[in-house]
């Protein structure tokens, strides 16, 4: 099967993943942030929903370890683990390194 076929999937789930991170910051109800961090519910989605977003990750190393081998990059792959996963998917399409 494709590469591509694969991981698209993930990319987009990666996406969700950050807007689900990051709904507390853009609500100003005490009681869903109450909710959001006392559910476990979101709490397990969070949990298991991170294990696609790290084989993404780790696809993106691998592909930075063969192809590309820039420092920056690396080291926005390391400490922005689900954040700049989906830029670097992005250019490793354009680039073909898929």
């Amino acid at each position: 099967m494709n590469k591509r076929k694969i991981l698209f999937p993930l990319y987009y789930w990666n996406i969700f993943m950050i807007i689900i991170a990051l709904l507390p910051f853009f609500s100003h109800n005490v009681k869903f942030i109450d909710f959001y961090y006392n559910s476990t519910f979101i709490s397990s989605l969070r949990l298991f929903g991170a294990i696609p977003v790290l084989v993404l990750w780790l696809m993106c190393i691998r592909i930075w370890s063969e192809k590309d081998k820039k420092a920056s990059r690396f080291f926005l792959l390391f400490f922005l683990i689900g954040f700049f996963t989906i830029f670097y998917f992005r250019k490793a399409l354009k680039e073909k390194w898929i």
